[in-house]
């Protein structure tokens, strides 16, 4: 139970789903600009294999790393009663609120289209 505690407190749920509606939007984006800019398949594969290659890396850089007043900082350097992890929890709550419209529009536009 601890360890998703410190998961919620790093904020790595949070920036998980982020990386994943943001790739699903990069991806869609691609698609329906594919034939428009000439983009083929392959493109679109090449950028979804990109993505998830990625997701690793931000969740480790989300838990390892904290963003601080002074930049990105190893969680091990930030002394907690320092720590701005709630300020950029509500910063990615916002973030989460816009990509979720962003997305519901972009499923709306779809199926109307």
């Amino acid at each position: 139970m601890h360890v998703f505690g410190e998961l919620r407190r790093r904020n790595v749920f949070k920036v998980s789903v982020a990386y994943a509606l943001l790739s699903w939007l990069l991806v869609k984006l691609l698609d329906m600009l594919s034939p428009v800019i000439g983009a083929g398949d392959r493109a679109i594969q090449v950028l979804a294999l990109l993505l998830i290659l990625g997701f690793p890396v931000i969740v480790l850089f989300a838990w390892a790393c904290e963003i601080t007043p002074e930049g990105l900082r190893p969680t091990s350097q930030v002394d907690r009663s320092e720590s701005i992890t709630a300020e950029t929890g509500r910063k990615l709550n916002v973030a989460l609120l816009i990509l979720c419209g962003v997305t519901a529009i972009v499923l709306v536009a779809e199926n109307l289209l």
